[in-house]
């Protein structure tokens, strides 16, 4: 059944051709990402959206690693998550990359300083516990040198991280760009951390069945944009 979908959406974009008219495009679409990107991504490919495709009926889903061998039978169109590479069975575009970092508050007893080992393990750390496995490694790395960090808050929202982040002087470890976006949200800053430190990947994904529709490409590609203006490093990717 997969593959039949999946030949009668070709079939389908062959006839619809040029004819795709996003002002006239009612979807609907459904993608899924974090919960970072629902609060300060998705209401930028909202705006446009009512700009561009004001018809379109749009629908957002959390992501979970879960969630990906079950994209054959989801009614998930598009989503974005961090990985090492493509899955294999998945189309994509890159979004960029970057690396973790030690993100504080502005006034936190480390800030503008060298954070030692000593120090990193020595104060409570946040940690998100949702949109993916970005800081385990931290832990790994730890363990290693025989140390060891105390997660004092878990909790799957970043708004409820970043706030409680400011007003404690508990640390977190997140990626790179997310921590230089948040700064103008936040009261906060970041730095290197005292460890080896992994490459992130993000990507924007979907299943093969999208691949040559002609609105599902129209919308990756305003969507693969306002994500990648997000970043402030990025690698170029193509569709």
């Amino acid at each position: 059944m997969p593959r039949l979908a999946e030949l009668l959406c070709g079939c389908e974009a062959l006839l619809v051709g040029d004819a795709f008219s996003p002002s006239h495009w009612k979807g609907p679409m459904v993608m899924a990402s974090s919960d970072y990107v629902a609060q300060y991504i998705f209401p930028d490919i909202v705006a446009l959206m009512e700009s561009e495709a004001p018809c379109l009926a749009l629908q957002y889903r959390l992501w979970s690693p879960e969630l990906l061998p079950q994209l054959a039978d989801s009614d998930i169109q598009l989503f974005s998550t961090m990985l090492p590479a493509i899955p294999d069975g998945v189309c994509g575009a890159a979004i960029g990359r970057d690396s973790p970092v030690c993100v504080m508050r502005q006034d936190h007893p480390l800030a503008g300083r060298t954070v030692s080992l000593e120090d990193f393990v020595a104060y409570g750390h946040i940690r998100v516990s949702a949109g993916g496995d970005k800081d385990s490694f931290v832990d790994r790395e730890l363990q290693a040198l025989g140390m060891a960090r105390r997660i004092q808050v878990s909790v799957p929202f970043f708004n409820a991280a970043f706030q409680s982040l400011c007003r404690t002087d508990m640390l977190m470890v997140l990626p790179e760009h997310i921590a230089r976006n948040m700064a103008s949200f936040f009261p906060i800053t970041h730095t290197s951390l005292p460890l080896p430190v992994p490459e992130h990947r993000y990507w924007l994904l979907w299943h093969p069945r999208f691949d040559i529709d002609p609105a599902h490409s129209w919308f990756r590609q305003q969507v693969l944009s306002v994500m990648r203006q997000s970043m402030y490093s990025i690698q170029p990717a193509c569709i």
